[in-house]
């Protein structure tokens, strides 16, 4: 991952940590999967204890070893309570196996149905998959498997043209670049705006649709809005 991507991810992160006494547990106030503190970032989710482990420990390669915490609890981000666990085996991206395994876990229906998906999904209601210990988005995954040329892992969004998260049929999946703020030809959005909406949603306590709807922009966008994968330069 790059150095400014890092540096991203690591602000994302503090943002959700709730820092607590030196040896106390610090509570991740973000998004958990299987039990375990998760960040979204970049169209993948993380771990979020082997990146707080990185971050104290600069010579730690996220990809080499396994954290675990000390304390047994999943969702603690004090970095003293983190150790290196067992060496992992670097696995290469396969995109044959990951592909079978996507597919066993799509309802494919006909060509303008929503094509649900059948796995577990995260809190906000997208579905996803691990596979050689990376997570995966599964829409990104359905948009990935049908356009030759598209890089999983770049900062482009896909957006549902339904508006249903857990859909993978890729004639209802677009793509848009990650442009920031109004020099986006497509952005409905001021930078007054954004910040209109961050207060309405961190503050005030409004769901993304009721924003959505007064913005005239889809509840996604003000997902990515507020988790600062859009306009995310603006403080």
């Amino acid at each position: 991952m790059a150095t400014k991507d890092l540096k991203g991810l690591e602000e994302k992160i503090l943002n959700h940590v709730h820092v607590g006494k030196r040896d106390e547990c610090w509570k991740w106030e973000g998004a958990f999967v299987q039990g375990c503190a998760t960040v979204y970032h970049e169209g993948k989710s993380h771990y979020v204890s082997r990146y707080i482990y990185m971050f104290a420990n600069k010579n730690f390669r996220v990809k080499e070893r396994a954290v675990r915490h000390s304390c047994r609890n999943k969702g603690c981000c004090n970095p003293r309570h983190l150790v290196l666990g067992r060496d992992l085996v670097k696995a290469t991206f396969d995109p044959e196996k990951l592909r079978k395994k996507y597919l066993a876990y799509v309802d494919i229906g006909s060509a303008d149905d929503c094509w649900l998906w059948k796995k577990g999904g995260l809190n906000n209601g997208y579905g996803f998959i691990m596979h050689n210990r990376t997570s995966y988005m599964a829409h990104r995954l359905a948009y990935y498997f049908s356009h030759e040329g598209f890089d999983i892992s770049s900062d482009k969004l896909v957006f549902h043209r339904c508006k249903e998260r857990s859909c993978c049929n890729p004639n209802h999946l677009y793509l848009k670049d990650n442009i920031r703020g109004e020099n986006n030809m497509q952005a409905k959005l001021t930078w007054k705006s954004v910040q209109e909406i961050r207060q309405m949603y961190f503050d005030e306590k409004i769901s993304k649709t009721k924003i959505a709807k007064k913005f005239g922009v889809s509840p996604a966008e003000i997902l990515y809005i507020v988790r600062r994968r859009l306009w995310d330069w603006l403080k």
